[in-house]
């Protein structure tokens, strides 16, 4: 029978690391949403757009960040105790985030012009 600690703490070390990655890059999701609030500024002194859209596209990535780093920790987590493999688990959590992006900013564009 082999050692599979090294292989374990390899895993477990690169899961904590990219799911770190991922808590920068939620940070990151919800900072460019709450900029997109700029983005009606062109309007200046005249009624245009809706600031509904902007705060649907805010708590879309704040409530949206939030469930994929739960679901991303959670899923590392009883994987981690199986003794399976995690990291693959923690980079498709990185790349739902990234994939957030698009569709908050598909959300914060019908507000007005940008």
């Amino acid at each position: 029978m082999t050692d599979e600690r090294p292989r374990r703490v390899v895993d477990l070390t690169a899961s904590i690391v990219i799911w770190f990655c991922h808590v920068l890059l939620a940070v990151g999701v919800f900072g460019l949403s709450v900029l997109t609030t700029f983005g009606t500024d062109a309007c200046a002194y005249e009624a245009c757009g809706s600031p509904r859209w902007i705060d649907a596209a805010i708590w879309t990535a704040a409530v949206g960040s939030l469930v994929l780093l739960l679901a991303s920790a959670l899923v590392i987590n009883a994987r981690g105790r199986a003794r399976r493999l995690a990291f693959p688990f923690a980079l498709i959590g990185c790349v739902l985030e990234v994939a957030l992006v698009p569709v908050v900013f598909a959300i914060a564009s019908n507000a007005g012009p940008v």
